[in-house]
């Protein structure tokens, strides 16, 4: 199998956009998150640059700061919630590919919401 180009950076875009959705989650802009690995906000920012990829040396700090294993970062896999204890089913995995798709805030109103269902309110 024979991997193009644009694939390889449809992947690395893929990546960038749930390690962005993890830290805005944790509530790291890339400030706070230039402030706790101690580089400059400019290596920050390269994290999400079009064609870039970080080295595993910059992942492990922050999959550390976010308390998750550097695997995690890469994809949403079904397999690491059993490490968790949770049980999986078809509509868990529509709900986690339908907030991937969200925006920050609409990501937060979604936790509300579900919060919500969970305590009766």
């Amino acid at each position: 199998m024979v991997v193009t180009e644009e694939e390889v950076l449809e992947q690395v875009r893929a990546f960038q956009k749930r390690l962005r959705d993890m830290l805005d989650d944790a509530g790291y802009n890339d400030y706070r998150l230039s402030k706790a690995l101690g580089k400059p906000q400019t290596n920050v920012a390269r994290l999400f640059d079009k064609d870039s990829f970080p080295e595993v040396e910059t992942l492990i700090p922050i999959a550390k700061l976010l308390g998750v294993r550097v695997m995690d970062l890469f994809a949403y896999d079904t397999e690491n919630c059993v490490d968790y204890g949770i049980q999986i089913i078809p509509g868990d995995i529509k709900i986690c590919e339908i907030r991937h798709e969200l925006e920050y805030e609409q990501r937060r109103r979604l936790l509300a919401y579900a919060e919500g269902l969970r305590d009766g309110k």
